[in-house]
């Protein structure tokens, strides 16, 4: 049945604690000075961007250790004008970016 989790993946969610699922927040949100000192500082905060295709859509990850990182097209990454390198899955002509930001560093 479709509805019920394997007891071995339940006891592995069960063991990551709380998540929640936040809609409508934009991305300059988790750079922003408060955000950074109330969460990312003071502990492990996740963030994955949601409903997005990592190779076709612009998207975002924030990972425990406070990098923010960002896989962008090519136009938000010229509009963007952050450091960045081509994204190993581009092919030949890139059109994809990754972005790395530290924000421990703010």
């Amino acid at each position: 049945e479709c509805g019920i989790l394997p007891e071995v993946l339940k006891n592995t969610i069960e063991d990551v604690g709380e998540y929640y699922l936040v809609r409508n927040l934009s991305v300059h949100e988790l750079v922003a000075h408060e955000f950074i000192d109330a969460f990312v500082k003071k502990g492990s905060c996740y963030a994955l961007t949601y409903n997005t295709r990592i190779d076709q859509d612009n998207t975002a990850a924030l990972l425990p250790n406070g990098k923010l990182i960002l896989s962008v097209d090519k136009d938000t990454y010229e509009e963007l004008g952050l450091q960045g390198r081509p994204s190993q899955y581009s092919g030949k002509k890139v059109m994809r970016y990754i972005i790395t930001i530290d924000l421990t560093d703010a």
